[in-house]
Protein backbone atom coordinates (compact mmCIF):
# COMPACT_ATOMS: atom_id res chain seq x y z
CA UNK A 1 0.00 0.00 0.00
CA UNK A 2 2.90 2.35 0.72
CA UNK A 3 4.14 2.53 -2.92
CA UNK A 4 0.59 3.29 -4.06
CA UNK A 5 0.28 5.97 -1.38
CA UNK A 6 3.57 7.51 -2.49
CA UNK A 7 2.38 7.61 -6.11
CA UNK A 8 -0.89 9.21 -5.07
CA UNK A 9 0.96 11.83 -3.06
CA UNK A 10 3.27 12.52 -6.00
CA UNK A 11 0.33 12.86 -8.40
CA UNK A 12 -1.45 15.19 -6.00
CA UNK A 13 1.65 17.34 -5.55
CA UNK A 14 2.21 17.50 -9.32
CA UNK A 15 -1.34 18.73 -9.85
CA UNK A 16 -0.95 21.21 -7.02
CA UNK A 17 2.24 22.55 -8.60
CA UNK A 18 0.50 23.01 -11.94
CA UNK A 19 -2.34 24.95 -10.33
CA UNK A 20 0.16 26.95 -8.29
CA UNK A 21 2.08 27.89 -11.44
CA UNK A 22 -1.22 28.85 -13.06
CA UNK A 23 -2.20 31.10 -10.18
CA UNK A 24 1.22 32.69 -9.69
CA UNK A 25 1.92 33.41 -13.37
CA UNK A 26 2.25 37.13 -14.10
CA UNK A 27 -0.10 38.43 -16.83
CA UNK A 28 1.52 40.16 -19.80
CA UNK A 29 -0.20 43.28 -21.14
CA UNK A 30 0.39 44.65 -24.65
CA UNK A 31 -1.16 48.10 -25.16
CA UNK A 32 0.49 48.85 -28.55
CA UNK A 33 1.44 52.34 -27.38
CA UNK A 34 5.21 52.06 -27.85
CA UNK A 35 5.09 52.88 -31.59
CA UNK A 36 4.00 55.94 -33.57
CA UNK A 37 0.77 55.73 -35.59
CA UNK A 38 -1.41 58.16 -37.52
CA UNK A 39 -5.16 58.54 -37.02
CA UNK A 40 -6.04 56.57 -40.17
CA UNK A 41 -3.63 53.76 -39.25
CA UNK A 42 0.01 52.87 -39.87
CA UNK A 43 1.15 49.52 -41.25
CA UNK A 44 3.58 47.57 -39.10
CA UNK A 45 5.18 44.12 -39.42
CA UNK A 46 3.38 41.51 -37.37
CA UNK A 47 6.47 40.88 -35.26
CA UNK A 48 6.66 44.50 -34.05
CA UNK A 49 5.56 43.46 -30.56
CA UNK A 50 7.39 40.11 -30.46
CA UNK A 51 9.41 41.26 -27.44
CA UNK A 52 6.19 40.71 -25.49
CA UNK A 53 6.02 37.11 -26.71
CA UNK A 54 3.36 37.51 -29.41
CA UNK A 55 3.26 38.11 -33.17
CA UNK A 56 0.32 39.06 -35.37
CA UNK A 57 -0.97 38.37 -38.89
CA UNK A 58 -3.96 39.76 -40.75
CA UNK A 59 -6.19 37.11 -42.33
CA UNK A 60 -9.65 36.06 -43.48
CA UNK A 61 -11.66 33.46 -41.57
CA UNK A 62 -15.18 32.06 -42.11
CA UNK A 63 -17.75 34.23 -40.31
CA UNK A 64 -19.98 31.20 -39.71
CA UNK A 65 -18.12 28.67 -37.59
CA UNK A 66 -18.35 25.17 -39.15
CA UNK A 67 -19.88 22.31 -37.23
CA UNK A 68 -16.54 20.47 -37.26
CA UNK A 69 -14.91 23.31 -35.28
CA UNK A 70 -12.05 23.39 -37.79
CA UNK A 71 -11.42 26.66 -39.60
CA UNK A 72 -9.05 27.44 -42.47
CA UNK A 73 -7.50 30.91 -42.63
CA UNK A 74 -6.98 32.64 -45.98
CA UNK A 75 -5.24 35.78 -47.21
CA UNK A 76 -2.48 35.58 -44.62
CA UNK A 77 -0.55 38.85 -44.42
CA UNK A 78 2.24 39.31 -41.89
CA UNK A 79 1.27 42.94 -41.25
CA UNK A 80 -1.21 44.71 -39.01
CA UNK A 81 -2.55 48.25 -38.75
CA UNK A 82 -1.75 50.28 -35.66
CA UNK A 83 -4.37 53.01 -35.30
CA UNK A 84 -3.54 56.16 -33.39
CA UNK A 85 -6.90 57.73 -32.63
CA UNK A 86 -9.52 58.31 -29.95
CA UNK A 87 -11.08 54.85 -30.39
CA UNK A 88 -8.25 53.31 -28.38
CA UNK A 89 -8.71 52.14 -24.79
CA UNK A 90 -5.23 53.03 -23.55
CA UNK A 91 -4.06 56.10 -25.43
CA UNK A 92 -2.82 56.48 -28.08
CA UNK A 93 -3.01 53.21 -30.08
CA UNK A 94 -4.97 50.04 -30.84
CA UNK A 95 -4.59 47.47 -33.64
CA UNK A 96 -6.64 45.75 -36.34
CA UNK A 97 -6.40 43.82 -39.61
CA UNK A 98 -4.79 45.57 -42.58
CA UNK A 99 -7.85 46.18 -44.83
CA UNK A 100 -11.50 47.16 -44.58
CA UNK A 101 -12.67 47.85 -48.15
CA UNK A 102 -14.29 44.47 -48.85
CA UNK A 103 -16.10 43.86 -45.59
CA UNK A 104 -15.98 40.30 -44.22
CA UNK A 105 -14.16 39.07 -47.36
CA UNK A 106 -11.09 41.16 -46.61
CA UNK A 107 -8.20 40.64 -44.19
CA UNK A 108 -9.98 42.11 -41.19
CA UNK A 109 -9.23 39.31 -38.74
CA UNK A 110 -6.09 39.19 -36.60
CA UNK A 111 -4.25 35.95 -35.83
CA UNK A 112 -2.12 36.00 -32.68
CA UNK A 113 0.80 33.58 -32.43
CA UNK A 114 2.36 33.25 -29.00
CA UNK A 115 6.03 32.41 -28.54
CA UNK A 116 5.12 30.07 -25.68
CA UNK A 117 1.78 28.47 -24.67
CA UNK A 118 -0.66 30.55 -22.63
CA UNK A 119 -3.46 29.71 -20.19
CA UNK A 120 -5.77 32.65 -20.85
CA UNK A 121 -6.29 35.71 -23.05
CA UNK A 122 -8.30 38.92 -22.87
CA UNK A 123 -8.73 41.83 -25.26
CA UNK A 124 -10.72 45.07 -25.07
CA UNK A 125 -12.53 46.12 -28.23
CA UNK A 126 -12.15 49.58 -29.73
CA UNK A 127 -14.19 52.48 -28.37
CA UNK A 128 -15.91 53.48 -31.61
CA UNK A 129 -19.59 54.43 -31.49
CA UNK A 130 -21.37 52.20 -34.02
CA UNK A 131 -24.21 49.79 -34.71
CA UNK A 132 -23.70 46.53 -32.86
CA UNK A 133 -22.19 43.68 -34.91
CA UNK A 134 -20.86 40.30 -33.84
CA UNK A 135 -17.17 39.86 -33.05
CA UNK A 136 -15.35 36.85 -31.60
CA UNK A 137 -12.18 35.81 -29.82
CA UNK A 138 -11.17 32.22 -30.57
CA UNK A 139 -8.58 30.00 -28.90
CA UNK A 140 -7.03 27.79 -31.57
CA UNK A 141 -5.07 24.57 -31.85
CA UNK A 142 -3.24 23.88 -35.14
CA UNK A 143 -4.11 20.82 -37.21
CA UNK A 144 -1.75 19.00 -39.58
CA UNK A 145 -2.91 21.18 -42.48
CA UNK A 146 -1.31 24.58 -43.18
CA UNK A 147 -3.27 27.51 -41.71
CA UNK A 148 -6.02 25.21 -40.42
CA UNK A 149 -6.98 25.27 -36.76
CA UNK A 150 -9.38 23.62 -34.35
CA UNK A 151 -11.45 26.00 -32.23
CA UNK A 152 -10.98 25.02 -28.58
CA UNK A 153 -12.38 28.15 -26.91
CA UNK A 154 -14.69 30.99 -27.91
CA UNK A 155 -15.88 34.34 -26.59
CA UNK A 156 -18.43 36.50 -28.41
CA UNK A 157 -19.55 40.10 -28.06
CA UNK A 158 -20.85 43.13 -29.92
CA UNK A 159 -18.51 45.72 -31.38
CA UNK A 160 -20.76 48.55 -30.16
CA UNK A 161 -19.90 47.91 -26.50
CA UNK A 162 -17.81 50.69 -24.95
CA UNK A 163 -17.71 49.80 -21.25
CA UNK A 164 -16.40 46.98 -19.10
CA UNK A 165 -17.23 44.08 -19.09
CA UNK A 166 -19.26 44.17 -22.32
CA UNK A 167 -16.32 45.47 -24.37
CA UNK A 168 -13.99 42.68 -23.23
CA UNK A 169 -13.56 39.29 -24.83
CA UNK A 170 -11.77 36.69 -22.74
CA UNK A 171 -10.97 32.98 -22.75
CA UNK A 172 -9.57 30.97 -19.84
CA UNK A 173 -9.07 27.23 -20.34
CA UNK A 174 -7.88 26.53 -16.81
CA UNK A 175 -4.72 24.43 -16.94
CA UNK A 176 -5.07 23.67 -20.66
CA UNK A 177 -2.71 25.84 -22.69
CA UNK A 178 -2.82 27.09 -26.28
CA UNK A 179 -0.50 29.05 -28.58
CA UNK A 180 -2.85 30.68 -31.11
CA UNK A 181 -5.82 33.01 -30.87
CA UNK A 182 -7.95 34.82 -33.43
CA UNK A 183 -9.76 38.15 -33.24
CA UNK A 184 -12.59 37.61 -35.71
CA UNK A 185 -14.95 40.18 -37.20
CA UNK A 186 -18.05 39.20 -39.15
CA UNK A 187 -18.91 42.35 -41.10
CA UNK A 188 -16.45 45.26 -41.13
CA UNK A 189 -13.03 46.20 -39.86
CA UNK A 190 -12.69 46.33 -36.07
CA UNK A 191 -9.82 46.76 -33.67
CA UNK A 192 -8.77 45.89 -30.14
CA UNK A 193 -6.51 47.15 -27.39
CA UNK A 194 -4.87 45.99 -24.15
CA UNK A 195 -4.12 42.38 -25.09
CA UNK A 196 -3.59 40.53 -21.80
CA UNK A 197 -2.44 36.92 -21.53
CA UNK A 198 -1.11 34.55 -18.89
CA UNK A 199 1.85 32.41 -20.02
CA UNK A 200 2.04 28.75 -19.08
CA UNK A 201 5.14 27.53 -17.18
CA UNK A 202 8.03 26.20 -19.22
CA UNK A 203 7.73 22.39 -19.72
CA UNK A 204 11.32 21.95 -18.53
CA UNK A 205 10.47 23.60 -15.21
CA UNK A 206 7.47 21.31 -14.75
CA UNK A 207 9.55 18.22 -15.48
CA UNK A 208 12.21 19.30 -12.97
CA UNK A 209 9.58 19.81 -10.30
CA UNK A 210 8.00 16.45 -11.05
CA UNK A 211 11.40 14.74 -11.05
CA UNK A 212 12.21 16.29 -7.69
CA UNK A 213 8.92 15.02 -6.31
CA UNK A 214 9.50 11.52 -7.65
CA UNK A 215 12.90 11.43 -5.97
CA UNK A 216 11.81 13.28 -2.86
CA UNK A 217 8.73 11.19 -2.10
CA UNK A 218 10.54 7.87 -1.46
CA UNK A 219 13.38 9.71 0.30
CA UNK A 220 10.99 11.43 2.68
CA UNK A 221 9.27 8.10 3.30
CA UNK A 222 12.58 6.53 4.34
CA UNK A 223 13.50 9.49 6.51
CA UNK A 224 10.18 9.42 8.33
CA UNK A 225 10.11 5.63 8.83
CA UNK A 226 10.75 4.96 12.51
CA UNK A 227 13.75 2.78 13.25
CA UNK A 228 12.98 -0.77 14.45
CA UNK A 229 13.86 -1.41 18.03
CA UNK A 230 16.42 -4.11 18.54
CA UNK A 231 15.15 -7.27 20.25
CA UNK A 232 18.58 -7.81 21.81
CA UNK A 233 19.07 -6.34 25.27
Amino acid sequence: MRPIRSLLITAFCSTAILFSCRLSATPIVVNFDNVAAVTSGTLYPGNTFSNFGVSFSSCISPSALPASSNIALLGIDSRIVVNGNANCISSPNFIGGIHAANGPNDTNDVLMSFAAPIFSIQITTDDASETGELIRLLALEPTENPWEFTVIGISEGMDSATSNPANQLSIDLGTKSFSYALFQVTTESEGFDNLTFVPAPEPSAMWLLLFALLLGGPALHLIRRPAKESSLQ
